[in-house]
């Protein structure tokens, strides 16, 4: 198990309280490879996947850890890849995943009823290896060609889907790639898609009206060059982040105007900054946070206090997405949550997935890999 030790910062002995360790319920007894929870409403989904058999399993258990229900995956292939590849969506109390991966031949879009664990409706998969992007009553699904995708809306609803977006890669750039698109609400009526491409001497920044089907504007990105593209795009609070590996960069909604870039140089090629209300945190050699506004720089982290972080904000909660190996920070002021993990044996840090986190009281959910139990963790103000 690995564990860090970070500078004492705020109370001597700042550690989680452990409001429960439990065995998992006997009904995952025969059971194994369990993946961390997801909290949805008044519960908790598990995913079992059996790698040696390829097969998969939806376990609901309450908050408590109690066994509820269960939905058997009627096909061979491993529940892990999915939400690995954030291929599942929750929508009015109805888990939709998108079956289509490497090595499947169902290629399904299959959603499950959580009130009885059964098959709501199903039909065949547009898209390939795509991840699924949910909002509201809608999903998108993105057909990858080879340099080029198109996207697939599928109103959850009355089960349409209509084909709304085609980006391509352009001809600009040494080393680019496609990156998943930002789908989000414009207004009450209108939906907007924010893409890259390029042009014959610039990367380009798309902002699409995917209701209308209406260009809103496209504009060249000159401080990315040639040799490192835009790996991700993101919005919060009507501001854009596009970010490469040497790269970041913060552009209005409304009109794409550039608002202030930084260096980076990530080892990452497809790390996120963590976003919270007002501030960036930038994952490198070191972590920055900045005013998202101006590009200020609030605090920063060196690494060898903790051990660099490519992780996701949860409410105020940064953490490694796979092995939960590096020590949470508070997002507003860069201050360690946890400290002196070392002594604490009676936790099990080791398991699968990141850990979930229940946004309504931050309280931590992991099951240990190990150990087979279903911890409930809550977090030092």
């Amino acid at each position: 198990m690995l564990a860090y030790t970070c500078k004492r910062e705020g109370k001597q002995n700042d550690q989680p309280d452990i409001i429960f360790e439990k065995k998992l319920p006997h009904e995952m007894d025969n059971y194994s490879h369990f993946r961390n929870p997801i909290v949805y409403n008044n519960f908790l989904i598990v995913t079992n996947t059996n790698t040696r058999e390829n097969k998969s399993t939806f376990f609901k258990l309450d908050k408590n850890g109690n066994f509820l229900d269960k939905w058997n995956v009627d096909n061979n292939h491993a529940l892990g890849n999915y939400l690995f590849h954030n291929e599942i969506y929750f929508y009015n109390n109805h888990l939709i995943y998108n079956s289509k991966y490497f090595g499947v031949r169902d290629q399904k879009i299959i959603c499950v009823d959580l009130n009885n664990m059964e098959t709501s409706w199903q039909f065949s998969s547009t898209a390939f290896r795509s991840g699924l992007i949910g909002l509201e009553n809608k999903i998108y699904l993105l057909k990858d060609y080879t340099n080029s995708y198109e996207v697939y809306e599928i109103n959850l609803d009355n089960k349409n889907i209509n084909f709304v977006y085609q980006s391509t890669l352009g001809s600009y750039g040494s080393f680019t790639f496609l990156i998943k698109p930002t789908i989000y609400k414009i207004d009450v009526n209108n939906l907007g898609i924010l893409t890259t491409s390029s042009s014959n001497n610039s990367y380009t920044l798309i902002n699409y009206n995917i209701t209308t089907q209406e260009l809103i504007w496209e504009i060249d990105l000159p401080e990315f060059n040639y040799l490192s593209g835009p790996t991700n795009v993101q919005l919060k609070n009507e501001k854009i982040i596009i970010t490469s590996n040497d790269k970041i960069s913060v552009r209005n909604l409304a009109n794409g105007e550039l608002k202030w870039s930084k260096p980076r140089s990530s080892s990452f090629v497809v790390d996120r900054p963590v976003i919270g209300d007002e501030v960036i945190i930038d994952s490198t050699d070191k972590l920055f946070c900045y005013d998202i506004e101006n590009g200020g720089l609030i605090w920063t982290r060196e690494d060898q206090e903790d051990g660099v972080m490519v992780g996701t904000n949860e409410n105020k909660i940064i953490y490694k997405d796979f092995f939960f190996d590096v020590i949470p920070i508070n997002i507003h002021t860069g201050k360690a949550r946890w400290v002196n993990l070392g002594p604490w044996n009676n936790l099990e840090l080791d398991f699968e997935g990141k850990p979930a986190i229940d946004k309504n009281t931050d309280d931590l959910y992991y099951i240990g890999y190990y150990t087979r139990k279903l911890y409930k963790v809550r977090m030092p103000d």
